[in-house]
């Protein structure tokens, strides 16, 4: 919400402040603080909901979480233990200062970029209503209730993809899985959520349907001629 966008960078400063007073190092602490935005600007979670353990274990479980060698883990699980020790109140919050408020403000979803550099064409999408074909992929795909599914038209084939609470969009099976924390088997094998023809493909397969129609042509002008033959 814009409540939770304005207030994530106090709590991520505060955090800060936190592991300094109970004698974290100061990159380690800048880092985990930091961690704490970008989840944020990923996700879109409350932070009671950062705070808990369904939220924590698919952070664990998920591929830049492993490919990050655990930090992201790392930094939720000490927030964990300064929300334990702090409480979820934003009463007691300092704000935070000036020098500080370029690391830990947090962006807006438009402001996100796009992980596959398309500079956000697909986004007015993102708006649309929901249909029929999009609720099927929907639960097909599994996605929880605040994420969105897209349907991208094109001319050979749709493009389908899942998108997070944070703008993120995942366009496989096995990426959404990973990001969601689920194990293979949960989802259906990591298949694309769709498979458009390529046009070096599409070009392959018009080429070798003309050959074929050819040579059905050549043969039943073969035919005629045999058969004309007295």
């Amino acid at each position: 919400s814009p409540e939770d966008e304005a207030m994530i960078g106090r709590w991520a400063y505060n955090f800060y402040a936190w592991q300094i007073s109970v004698g974290k190092k100061d990159t380690t602490a800048k880092a985990f603080s930091r961690t704490i935005v970008q989840l944020y600007e990923e996700d879109r979670k409350s932070v009671q909901a950062m705070g808990s353990e369904q939220y924590y274990s698919a952070t664990k479980k998920s591929l830049k979480n492993k490919v990050g060698n655990g930090q992201r883990s790392a930094a939720l699980q000490g927030f964990m233990d300064f929300l334990s020790s702090f409480g979820t109140s934003a009463d007691k919050l300092e704000d935070i200062p000036a020098e500080f408020l370029a690391r830990y403000t947090a962006r807006a979803v438009e402001d996100m970029p796009d992980p596959n550099g398309r500079n956000n064409s697909h986004r007015p999408l993102v708006d649309a209503p929901d249909t029929e074909e999009t609720k099927t992929f929907r639960l097909d795909l599994g996605v929880p209730e605040d994420w969105r599914v897209i349907i991208n038209p094109r001319s050979v084939a749709n493009q389908m993809m899942a998108m997070s609470p944070g703008g993120h969009t995942y366009k496989t099976r096995k990426a959404v899985d990973e990001r969601l924390g689920r194990t293979a088997g949960e989802g259906d094998g990591g298949e694309p959520a769709e498979q458009p023809e390529s046009k070096a493909q599409g070009g392959a397969a018009k080429r070798k349907r003309a050959s074929s129609k050819a040579a059905a042509k050549d043969a039943a002008a073969r035919d005629a001629a045999a058969s004309a033959s007295p």
